[in-house]
């Protein structure tokens, strides 16, 4: 993908130029900019709420969102994708601001990390003994076609876990997972339901785990691994089943409402040894494996939560992803659908949601020249980006407003 500092069909300034041209021309660039915005706002004020939330309010934020990161050289080609700028936008509750706060700080930290090469550089080589004493993994799809994960925490060993791991590399191996269901089982799943996917739903059997039973080392993983599930891959998760809970941990329902949005709390299902009627409304029986209520053994494969059933082990599947590693325009907003086109058809509705998008970044009109030039400008789209926030801040409040009322 093109640099956006760099189009080809940048506006130009020409060095040897003089003073009063070079501020003539961006002059004419923040006129430019700050009329997009001018007509966004205007759209907003004589439109429905609803036809705004459907249409042209969301995917307006995005793209202001994705402005002001590329303002502050924030936004990666790797990163450059709509829903992941809309996930963020969700966590912070549209508060620019703040999101490109949590958005600066989720690159400082895959940098510390190493999140970008995870997937290459680590190599988790204890991973069945792992499963052997901590039985967890993915398993079949939900009945919206998102993800599964289950894990048995009732049949922890975590005496002989510590022994054949450690917690950190074990953090780090949930971290790589993390990475792998964006990379590969969220875009599976995606193209199997013909309906955009980037979320999971969560199974945890606590059956006979109480308070005391919670060591210092599980409340560390478990810390640790939270922090970086909602700081850095934020509104990811589905609906969550806990289940097989007793007496003692019924108090979680509490806590999760009281500490939690309540969206996210809604979220959550803490059942007893009845789940199985809960868990078969959302996960169809074939999908669920046969300690869960549900009919799926996987004799075959040395049990459920080692076979890693699921879309993002089809060979077919697997060739669009790979072909369609970084699509050439990541603002496509359309609908929540995507059908397996052939690669010319792809690409070709791509490049003509991109032609057709109205809200074109200016910012990829910046000159392609580096240096003063470049340092220079950059120091005035510092004021421009003081009153777009401003602008941008009453759009939302108002948004939020008429939404929320």
């Amino acid at each position: 993908m093109e640099d956006p500092l760099q189009s080809r069909d940048s506006v130009t300034f020409s060095s040897s130029g003089s003073d009063e041209n070079r501020k003539e021309r961006r002059s004419d660039f923040k006129k430019k900019l700050l009329n997009a915005f001018s007509k966004f706002k205007h759209s907003f004020k004589k439109k429905r709420v609803d036809e705004l939330q459907a249409v042209n309010v969301v995917p307006a934020v995005v793209d202001a969102f994705r402005k002001l990161l590329i303002m502050d050289e924030l936004l990666p080609q790797k990163h450059d994708d709509y829903h992941m700028m809309l996930r963020f936008l969700k966590a912070r509750k549209f508060d620019i601001g703040k999101a490109k706060h949590m958005w600066a700080d989720m690159l400082e930290w895959r940098k510390e990390f190493g999140a970008d090469t995870i997937m290459e550089d680590f190599e988790f080589n204890e991973l069945n003994e792992v499963i052997k004493y901590n039985p967890h993994g993915y398993h079949g799809v939900d009945k919206e076609g998102r993800p599964v994960f289950i894990e048995r925490f009732e049949k922890l060993d975590r005496n002989k876990l510590m022994q054949v791991t450690t917690i950190d590399r074990y953090v780090k191996y949930h971290a790589q997972r993390c990475e792998e269901m964006h990379a590969i089982k969220f875009p599976a799943c995606t193209i199997a339901s013909k309906r955009h996917i980037d979320s999971s739903i969560t199974i945890l059997d606590l059956q006979g785990i109480g308070f005391c039973n919670l060591e210092e080392a599980d409340r560390e993983i478990m810390k640790r691994f939270l922090k970086i599930l909602i700081d850095n891959y934020p509104q990811t998760g589905g609906q969550s089943f806990i289940i097989n809970v007793g007496l003692e941990l019924r108090s979680l329902r509490s806590i999760c409402e009281y500490f939690m949005d309540p969206k996210v709390a809604s979220k959550v299902h803490v059942i007893g040894d009845r789940y199985q009627r809960k868990l078969l409304k959302v996960i169809d029986a074939s999908e669920l494996p046969t300690f869960l209520g549900g009919t799926c053994t996987c004799a075959n494969q040395g049990g459920c939560l080692r076979s890693d059933k699921g879309p993002w082990n089809n060979p077919e599947i697997l060739k669009i992803i790979n072909l369609h590693a970084k699509p050439p325009c990541p603002m496509v907003k359309g609908s929540d659908t995507l059908t397996a086109e052939s690669s010319s058809e792809a690409e070709d509705n791509v490049i003509a949601v991109c032609e057709e998008d109205p809200m074109a970044s200016a910012l990829e009109k910046l000159p392609s020249e580096q240096g003063k030039l470049l340092t220079e400008l950059k120091m005035d789209m510092d004021h421009i980006k003081e009153g777009l926030s401003e602008q941008i801040n009453e759009l939302l409040s108002e948004f939020k407003k008429k939404t929320l009322s």
